[in-house]
């Protein structure tokens, strides 16, 4: 089973988490990384230096960026053709909806898991539906 995972986390310990929670699952997803609102865009659009990466099969995306919130990020994602998949991640969902986070869009809002199996379950069905 493979795919492309497109993970949007400023937090290298989150991000390498993650990649290791997949490295030992039976997915095995190509997983593209950036920390950035401008990179996000890039990788989204294909443009820069991302002009030559596949179209990503789900995005992950922290929702408390360092610049910025991720919600010009899930609106971007969701504009283009056909509208990417996005699990939106935060360290806590009270915060989200006491913040009353424009998160509608989003495919799934999830807790960020400290268990790496919960992340080979959520990524799954997204990376399997091939």
């Amino acid at each position: 089973m493979s795919g492309d995972l497109f993970v949007i986390d400023d937090n290298p310990g989150d991000i390498r988490f993650i990649e290791e929670a997949l490295f030992v699952s039976e997915l095995t997803p190509t997983i593209h990384t950036v920390n950035t609102k401008d990179e996000a865009l890039d990788i989204i659009h294909q443009r820069n230096e991302y002009k030559d990466t596949p179209r990503p099969d789900v995005v992950l995306l922290d929702w408390r960026l360092s610049q910025t919130t991720g919600k010009e990020i899930l609106d971007v994602a969701k504009s283009v053709t056909p509208p990417l998949p996005v699990v939106v991640m935060t360290s806590s969902e009270p915060e989200m909806q006491s913040e009353n986070a424009p998160v509608s869009r989003a495919d799934q809002i999830i807790e960020k898991p400290t268990d790496p199996e919960m992340y080979v379950e959520l990524l799954r069905p997204y990376l399997t539906a091939q």
